[in-house]
């Protein structure tokens, strides 16, 4: 029986780098926006919902408010 010299097929120089690369899409995807544009709905109509939703939004931005405050006279 006769042998076969297997070869190694020489790699191509230009898929290495292509594989490798940091790429993708560059923006949000169209899902990311439906979904920001849903919460933002929500959001807003939390002023026409239950007095208690009301309450824990206030309490919410107050709490926002001050870290906000916070944060800046951190970064000073």
């Amino acid at each position: 029986m006769k042998r076969k010299i297997m070869l190694v097929r020489p790699r191509n120089p230009l898929i290495v780098p292509a594989k490798f690369r940091k790429a993708g899409a560059h923006g949000k995807t169209e899902k990311a926006k439906r979904r920001a544009e849903k919460m933002e709905l929500w959001e807003r109509s939390l002023v026409t919902r239950h007095p208690a939703f009301n309450r824990a939004k206030d309490e919410f931005e107050s709490l926002r408010s001050y870290h906000s405050t916070r944060l800046q006279s951190h970064g000073e």
